[in-house]
Formats: structure tokens, C-alpha cells, sequence
């Protein structure tokens, strides 16, 4: 079964020379908030709460495309269900447009570790064992040769904040841009193209071990219309991703990471609520709000959040 591709929105993103991460998401765009994640403004860990990260792609991302505003998507609706005047609970949420498994762990590494996160929650979709970007990242290279070649040309100022001359540049100017070897610089991200999912869930084990946080690894089920009673079902019989399940339950074990799997609440949610996603990957906001419940009563009866202040060591 082919992969499935996801949106990328480059005119939120940019070129990120870390080969790791292929490119990172904009301060102040869309909604994003001053390190360019769709969530609040922060300035470092708030101490005095139970910090979840939240690492993801743009299914958990909160996109304005799909759901109005980021406050519509479950990070932001799972904040609001946990957290209390007795309990205090700040989660971040750190997702990025097409990142796979390796991405978000090492966007986690370079800006989710120094949250002091108490839990760590991934938000698994099944195409995260591909490069699902389309040709963002050839895009984002080309823009960054614009940075040196836009200079030969009028109004070159516009490329910084005018998506319609981009659109305009490129075209007047393709047969100049195509002449642009960009090939070089492209292979330098190759790893993007592998699946590194098995060794990226190990590190980011090891890096829970030597920071003492937990970690949930949350798997998305793909959305289809297979179903008569449609748009999307999650019957067993009808689902045919259940090999992807299995294989990221196999890899979380083989990394001693915990899992839990959102296709029985899914398909629960679905007789309640009707539609729960826009597109194949993509949840609507009856959707977030299906997983901002479920991971809620999940947290607590797991232990994986505290019941009161009074255990104040959670929050140091």
C-alpha cells in the first residue's frame, strides 16, 4: 500500500542545516508561537507544574487548515482537561509539519529537554517510517539559494513576506532556478529518507533514562472509506493498516517504551460522534477532542499524571 503524503505548508517552515531535523517550523507564523510551535508563548519550563512534551507531526501539529486554531487540536485541549487549581499542568506541544520519528526526537533533543518534561508523549502516525514531505525540502533549499540569486533582481524584499511574488519568482525566473544545483546540498539530508524509527524510539529511551521522564507512545490510526455507513471506519475487518500497528507495537517493545493505541477509541467515538478527520491522516475537531478525552482519563489512571499538589516532587 503506497504511503500516505503528508500537507507541508514551507511558507511556515525553513531550512534547518541540521540534517536531523531537514527543516523547522517558523517564530510568529500562523499562529506559532515565539519558537515557531502551534502553542502559548513560553520562556522555559513553568516549574511549578507537571510538564508533558508532546512530539508529533501535523496530526498533532493544530493546524489552522484543519482545525481554526491550535486551541482546537488535543495538546491544547488535553492541557485544559488536566489541568486544575490542585494540579497544575503545562504541556507543550512541539510537533512539525512532515516530521518523522528520528525528526521528533531530535527536535526533542535540541528544544524538548530543556522543558524538564516529566512525560514525554509521541503522537505515532503510521507513515512515520517514510519521508511523507513531498517536496518541501527541495523547496526549502531553493528558497535558501534565493537568500544569494534574488539579489540580482528589483524588489527582492518581497520574497521575505510576499507568498504570491515567490509564487511569481519562480515561475518568471523557473528556467534560471532550475539551472540552481541544489543536488548536492539535498544529499546531505538522505537520512531523512530512511526508516529510523527503531533506532530513534532507543534514543529516545536512553535520553528518558539519563532525564528521569516517562514516555507514551500514542499510535494514530489512518482514517479510510472502506466502511458502508462512511465517510471513515475503523472495523477491524475493513481497517487494512492493523501490519502497522503491530510493527510500531513490536518496535516500542523492543525499545521499552509503552504504548497505547487509539483505533478501539477511534472506532468508539466514531458511532458517538460521526466523522472524525478531514482526510486520511488529518483529525477535525471532533476528533482532537475524542483523543483530549481519552488520554486524559488515560494519564490519570495510569499514574502518568499526579492527583494533587501534594506530591510536590512531581513539580521540581
Amino acid at each position: 500500500m503506497a504511503p500516505t503524503i503528508a500537507h507541508i505548508e514551507t511558507d511556515e517552515l525553513r531550512l534547518a542545516h541540521n540534517a536531523r531535523l531537514g527543516w523547522q517550523p517558523r517564530p510568529h507564523v500562523f499562529e506559532r508561537n515565539n519558537h515557531g510551535f502551534h502553542d502559548d508563548d513560553w520562556d522555559g519550563p513553568q516549574m511549578d507544574a507537571y510538564r508533558i512534551v508532546i512530539l508529533g507531526d501535523s496530526v498533532a501539529d493544530g493546524k489552522e487548515r484543519w482545525n481554526e486554531t491550535y486551541r482546537r487540536a488535543f495538546p491544547y485541549l488535553l492541557e485544559q482537561k488536566l489541568n486544575t487549581t490542585e494540579k497544575p499542568v503545562r504541556v507543550y506541544n512541539l510537533s512539525v509539519d512532515g516530521y518523522n520519528t528520528m525528526q521528533e526526537v531530535e527536535n526533542f533533543r535540541l528544544h524538548g529537554r530543556k522543558l524538564k518534561p516529566h512525560l514525554v508523549i509521541v503522537a505515532y502516525c503510521l507513515n512515520d517510517t517514510l519521508y511523507v514531505a513531498g517536496n518541501a525540502l527541495t523547496a526549502l533549499l531553493r528558497l535558501e539559494y534565493y537568500e544569494d540569486y534574488k539579489r540580482n533582481y528589483m524588489m527582492n524584499d518581497l520574497l521575505e513576506w510576499s507568498a504570491l511574488y515567490r509564487v511569481l519568482f519562480l515561475n518568471f525566473f523557473q528556467e534560471d532556478l532550475d539551472d540552481l544545483d541544489v543536488g548536492l546540498d539535498a544529499a546531505r539530508y538522505q537520512i531523512l529518507y530512511r526508516d529510523t524509527v527503531q533506532p530513534s524510539l532507543l534514543e529516545l529511551k536512553q535520553l528518558s533514562i539519563e532525564d528521569k521522564f516517562k514516555v507514551l507512545l500514542v499510535i494514530f490510526p489512518n482514517h479510510t472509506a472502506h466502511h458502508p455507513d462512511g465517510p471513515f471506519s475503523y472495523a477491524e475487518e475493513l481497517y487494512p493498516f492493523m501490519d502497522a500497528h503491530r510493527q510500531i507495537e513490536e518496535r516500542a517493545r523492543n525499545a521499552g517504551l509503552p504504548t497505547v493505541d487509539l483505533l478501539p477509541v477511534m472506532r468508539e467515538c466514531r458511532r458517538e460522534l460521526g466523522p472524525l478527520a478531514v482526510d486520511i491522516l488529518h483529525l477535525n475537531p471532533a476528533g482532537h477532542a475524542c483523543v483530549s478525552d481519552f488520554l486524559a482519563d488515560y494519564l490519570m489512571a495510569h499514574d502518568l499524571v499526579p492527583e494533587s499538589r501534594a506530591g510536590r516532587a512531581f513539580f521540581q
